[in-house]
């Protein structure tokens, strides 16, 4: 009799224990669906990265207008190599405003300001800057660093040029909030700057500058005075020259191609081809402390025309290139060697004596 309760007492434990363990499942398991996240990591959207929000393409120009004073602003990669892109900012008529580096690295895209030099036309690529982050992954809601935050995502944005999927980044500097918005390849396509005035309690729109315009197969305009001398009638000129300047152009090829041209009964010669074959410009040197520019010329031989079409020449080439690089002065050899003038003396100082008479 007692086996008998003690078996049946053993049965009933069991039956509670088991039934504790079902409802401590079912238990377990309504728990971890509450918690889970619905959305799978595989569906989480994916809005790429930091590198595809850049516009890297060559020969592209994207202009934009600032929509508060109604001003066009264009901009031209003038330089890309490799990670790096030489960007400068023009106006309607053309003219250099700004430039800056931008180097795409893993993980981040960062730029910097170029001081406007007197060569502007150089290749920068290489020199060091203090460059901030302007994108930086993961493009997600919510990443900062330092003073910025991607504030959208997904955006539909509405421009002159068309609708676009665009990333929202804030960058909050004291009292001035500035929004950029990026879409892929094109890159930058608004940018917003807001000045939050504590006196007055508003938001002031100090700068609202939307893309109007994407064009490929661009190339950018050089604009100058070329002087040119007339031989027979021993007068001199000038007039507008355009140089069209493709993304890793050389100005100073261009420039020996377009420039400097003499004209003998009214038919044009350039100035570096007369009286020799294969003359051309080996380099050019900008001294921004001086403020003079130093020509080294391939090849150089005096003309046929007697000493004051020479001089003329030479004249007209100075003039073209001060205007060009905005100096006071220009020094010129040949192959690295100082320039007879015929009189004894070298013709790189007369150059300068001239230009100061």
């Amino acid at each position: 009799m007692d086996r008998n309760k003690i078996i049946v007492s053993g049965l009933v434990l069991l039956s509670i224990f088991a039934i504790s363990i079902k409802v401590y499942k079912e238990y377990k398991n309504k728990n971890d669906k509450e918690t889970t996240p619905s959305m799978k990591i595989e569906e989480m959207p994916n809005y790429g990265k930091s590198r595809d929000y850049i516009n890297r393409a060559e020969n592209t120009e994207l202009v934009f207008r600032d929509e508060k004073n109604g001003t066009i602003e264009k901009r031209f990669n003038m330089f890309v190599e490799n990670n790096k892109i030489q960007q400068v900012v023009l106006t309607d008529e053309n003219i250099i405003k700004g430039q800056s580096k931008i180097t795409i690295e893993d993980g981040k895209v960062t730029e910097g300001i170029i001081e406007n030099g007197k060569d502007k036309y150089k290749n920068r690529l290489n020199i060091d800057l203090e460059e901030e982050i302007i994108l930086k992954d993961p493009i997600t809601l919510g990443n900062k660093w330092k003073n910025k935050e991607i504030t959208g995502v997904d955006l539909l944005l509405n421009t002159p040029l068309g609708e676009f999927k665009a990333i929202e980044v804030t960058k909050t500097m004291d009292n001035i909030v500035e929004k950029s918005y990026y879409t892929k390849d094109i890159g930058l396509i608004k940018k917003i700057k807001e000045t939050n005035s504590s006196v007055k309690s508003v938001t002031d729109k100090e700068e609202i500058l939307v893309i109007t315009q994407y064009n490929e197969n661009k190339k950018m305009l050089v604009e100058f005075d070329s002087y040119y001398y007339e031989v027979v009638e021993d007068v001199t000129g000038v007039k507008k020259e355009v140089i069209k300047l493709s993304t890793n152009g050389d100005i100073v090829k261009e420039l020996e191609k377009e420039m400097n041209k003499i004209k003998v009964d009214g038919e044009e010669i350039e100035f570096l081809t007369v009286g020799t074959s294969g003359c051309k410009i080996n380099s050019i040197e900008v001294d921004e402390d001086e403020n003079y520019l130093h020509m080294d010329i391939d090849n150089f031989l005096p003309f046929k025309y007697g000493n004051s079409g020479e001089y003329m020449a030479v004249q007209v080439l100075v003039n073209t290139m001060i205007k060009f690089y905005d100096v006071e002065y220009i020094t010129i050899t040949s192959n690295g060697n100082e320039i007879n003038s015929g009189h004894g003396s070298g013709i790189g100082k007369l150059y300068y004596n001239d230009l100061q008479n």
